[in-house]
């Protein structure tokens, strides 16, 4: 497996890393990967000019430098070796990560007093003087417009786990032990989205699992398709506003009508149509319509919402196996003039994926329909 850490600075990444290293991992560390450059250009490594340097090196060879360096350095190893990577500071090295099937990225949190303290003790922190110098140091790394440069919070918006550091070392390797038999029974992407994304907590000398709250609506819209009548798909999909579900709807005949399940045979089959195409001639209505219809019967507005969708294709064996968590093309316009703001899914290997529908907009109108239209086949 693949480990990459996240996190803000002296949240516990290094020692999160060197724990793996002792247990056989390869510690592939983005502080050596930028001080062998801060050296080779003539800086120091002190923290500021690391993060000169790889800011500089992201914009000579992309938001993914890191990742492209290390696979250069470590080339035998990706791929064959248990590797954990420290640390992930921009999305595309994530996205470069991603190629691997058994990347996993862990977001390591404490909170800024903490962390300060910790800072402080640090030999190579000592110039941190002040709370609020570690503070305004701190929020640069969070977000920039420049897609090269640190987005820590983006990066942390993708992390398949989140690890509360606020006590001992003890109790965090003690959750990162936990963590690696969870990632260990992974065998399967619909394993890998059952589990992945959590937060793990100690308390009474026990190991508390609390979902995120993408993944906590994504369960519920799983739950929902367990009620679609489709003989080919489960589709569900709920539609949250200001944290609360006014929706739900999943894949389906129109209310009052029998099914594809009640008359034990797929109308579209029985008329050799293509999966993909001329979804007019279907007797289930999609579960993203069932959603935004069932919110207008309701008398409830969708405008700025989020959309969660959750969907698996039934195989030959008749077993589940996910799909990526795409709308239809006649979902996608109803979605976007339903004014529904976020799209929250998954792709076929059990991750979380989130699509601003604005970006569908920005999207058609640089480049029109067309060149999206094969998505959809």
């Amino acid at each position: 497996m693949i480990i990459g850490i996240t996190g803000l600075n002296a949240a516990g990444k290094t020692e999160v890393a060197k724990f793996l290293e002792r247990k056989g991992f390869l510690y592939v560390s983005a502080n050596k990967v930028f001080s062998e450059e801060a050296k080779r250009r003539g800086l120091t490594t002190d923290r500021s000019d690391l993060i000169k340097v790889a800011n500089q090196l992201r914009e000579e060879l992309g938001g993914d430098a890191f990742i492209i360096k290390a696979e250069e350095i470590f080339k035998d190893a990706f791929g064959k070796n248990d590797i954990v990577i420290e640390s992930i500071r921009n999305p595309k090295e994530i996205e470069h990560l991603q190629r691997y099937d058994d990347f996993y990225l862990i977001g390591i949190k404490a909170s800024i007093y903490k962390r300060y303290e910790r800072a402080k003790a640090r030999a190579r922190d000592k110039e941190v003087k002040s709370f609020e110098e570690f503070k305004k140091s701190e929020e640069k790394e969070l977000f920039s417009s420049n897609p090269n440069a640190q987005q820590l919070l983006k990066c942390y918006e993708a992390i398949d786990y989140e690890i509360i550091n606020e006590g001992t070392l003890d109790e965090l390797f003690e959750k990162i032990d936990v963590l690696l038999e969870i990632i260990k029974e992974i065998k399967t992407p619909l394993q890998r989205y059952e589990n992945t994304y959590f937060t793990l907590y100690k308390f009474d000398n026990k190991i508390i699992k609390r979902p995120f709250k993408h993944k906590y609506y994504l369960n519920i819209a799983k739950e929902v398709s367990s009620r679609s009548t489709c003989l080919n798909v489960r589709f569900g999909a709920i539609i949250v506003k200001e944290d609360q579900i006014i929706s739900t709807g999943y894949v389906g005949a129109p209310r009052k009508v029998l099914s594809s399940l009640d008359r034990g045979y797929c109308l579209r089959r029985q008329l050799n149509i293509p999966s993909g195409q001329r979804y007019e001639l279907c007797r289930s209505v999609h579960a993203e319509q069932n959603a935004i219809i069932n919110a207008a019967r309701a008398g409830v507005s969708v405008l700025n919402s989020r959309m969660y969708f959750w969907g698996a294709r039934y195989g030959d064996n008749g077993m589940l196996k996910l799909i990526n968590g795409l709308p239809c093309f006649i979902c996608k316009k109803m979605i976007i003039n339903a004014g529904i703001k976020q799209f929250i899914s998954h792709d076929k290997k059990g991750r979380i994926k989130i699509y601003d529908v604005e970006e569908w907009q920005r999207f058609w109108s640089e480049h029109d329909m067309l060149e999206d239209v094969n998505v959809y086949k």
